[in-house]
């Protein structure tokens, strides 16, 4: 480990890729929360009824592409 830290020690401008790597694992996490924040109710019933749905019956994305197939005409 001593000589990986001496070896660093020598690179100029490396201590900007930690905060380069935090500001972009916030930038991430807030952007899925504000995305499951602004999911509408349904769908979020929906996806919370897949571990017990039947397995014969369609998947939410399934139906959600009949959906847009069928606004689409």
């Amino acid at each position: 480990m001593r000589l990986v830290r001496n070896i660093l020690e020598g690179v100029a401008g490396l201590e900007i890729y930690p905060i380069i790597g935090i500001l972009v694992f916030l930038a991430f996490f807030v952007g899925v929360v504000v995305w499951v924040l602004r999911m509408k109710k349904n769908k979020v019933d929906a996806y919370s009824r897949i571990p017990l749905d039947d397995d014969d019956n369609p998947s939410i994305e399934n139906k959600d592409l009949s959906k847009q197939q069928s606004d689409s005409k």
